[in-house]
């Protein structure tokens, strides 16, 4: 059973599945890389990350978190991700173009990684009203 405030957990869950499974070896998977304080301070304000690293969110801004906060939550924040391909696109990119992109990456991709199993991960940043689009 998850914890309910317990998010890291789920982080956990689908490599331990695929490790589990045979699908992928311990070797295969990455790990974040930590950020610094200063990469985080150049996409919020110092209010705003000093308030998420001491816990002290006022609730508007926990709601627009959409997460509650806890000392793994400030871990998360800290941690960077690192992607194998990365495709940065202009302000503005219209569908065509957009969608254009995965059918030319692909063939490179799979050529480059001769991967047994794909996880394309495009997340929202695509969508023009997107508030937290650009802070990658």
């Amino acid at each position: 059973m998850i914890h309910k405030g317990n998010f890291t957990v789920l982080w956990r869950l689908v490599p331990e599945r695929l490790v589990a499974d045979g699908t992928l070896t311990p070797r295969e998977l990455l790990e974040p890389v930590g950020v610094t304080l200063d990469d985080l301070l150049r996409v919020h304000t110092p209010e705003y990350v000093h308030a998420v690293i001491n816990g002290t969110l006022t609730r508007q801004a926990l709601l627009r978190l959409g997460l509650p906060w806890s000392p793994a939550l400030v871990r998360r924040a800290f941690a960077k991700e690192r992607s194998s391909w990365d495709i940065a696109l202009p302000d503005g990119t219209g569908d065509e173009h957009y969608l254009d992109i995965p059918s030319r990456a692909l063939p490179q991709l799979l050529a480059r990684f001769r991967p047994d199993l794909l996880f394309y991960q495009a997340g929202v940043d695509v969508l023009a009203g997107d508030r937290f689009g650009r802070l990658a």
